[in-house]
């Protein structure tokens, strides 16, 4: 059956959005495959530590000073950021949402810091780990996209083409068969999850990673113990600057500020 003026205008635009929608993919492509090596490396080489109680502790000790960096919501911090607004000439015109929203990439270098300095290897990996995460989930990347999510979306295009589009004409069918091939190839080449049945759906295949390494499943628990821990304090250090920021804007409103 032919496809009616709509359907036909609505498949083009999909044709014409396909390279915009995939570009962050493209943009990070090496970035995440230069990860990936690394970390293969690492991992088929490591003599891992004797047991979980080394890397939960370092996650513990992380946190701990991790949360000395960046501000809370406490009405003391409050009250410690109005006193830098007042007293400070270099802050004399700085507001403080944008002031508390500007620190957060302090509280990032100093976790940075924190992590490399920890003599335990499966904190090496999870570094490499953690900064394959946040590449997938956007941060760092301009605009926050998450990769994840337009690996989803680009497969939901493709198989609009194939099915509803290419159904009324082929020529979209041969479309999506080109672009099918070409995210396939981003799928395998950055080692990401391409089942739509996996949980792990569009994130970083570590277990391909791990398997390839030869690991031993306390091995695996180990690197993810160390892996989740260093992933946890940066999304604590996000949730603790939000909180922040909810109520400064309270008390500016209260006239704090």
């Amino acid at each position: 059956m032919a496809l009616d003026n709509m359907t036909r205008s609505l498949c083009n635009k999909m044709v014409d959005d396909y390279s915009a929608l995939i570009a962050p993919i493209n943009m990070a492509k090496s970035a995440v495959k230069n990860a990936k090596t690394q970390l293969q490396t690492l991992l088929n080489n490591m003599v891992f530590s004797v047991d979980l109680d080394v890397i939960t502790t370092a996650v513990d000790n992380l946190q701990s000073a991790a949360a000395e960096a960046y501000p809370s919501d406490s009405l003391a911090d409050m009250a410690a950021l109005k006193g830098m607004l007042d007293n400070c000439d270099y802050l004399e015109d700085a507001k403080p949402i944008s002031s508390i929203l500007g620190t957060t990439l302090g509280v990032f270098e100093v976790i940075n810091g924190l992590v490399n300095a920890i003599v335990v290897p499966e904190f090496l990996a999870a570094d490499i780990g953690d900064g394959i995460n946040n590449t997938m989930s956007g941060i760092g990347i301009p605009g926050g996209n998450s990769l994840t999510d337009i690996f989803k979306k680009a497969d939901k295009l493709i198989d609009c083409l194939s099915a509803i589009c290419g159904a009324g004409d082929p020529t979209y069918i041969t479309v999506a068969t080109e672009y099918a091939e070409e995210l396939d190839n981003l799928y395998d080449s950055m080692n990401i999850v391409s089942n739509p049945l996996s949980s792990n759906y569009g994130q970083f295949d570590y277990d391909a990673i791990y398997t390839n390494a030869g690991m031993t499943s306390q091995n695996i628990l180990q690197v993810n113990t160390a892996l989740d821990g260093v992933g946890t304090t940066g999304t604590d250090a996000l949730t603790s600057i939000d909180a922040s920021v909810s109520r400064a804007k309270d008390l500016f409103k209260g006239g704090f500020f």
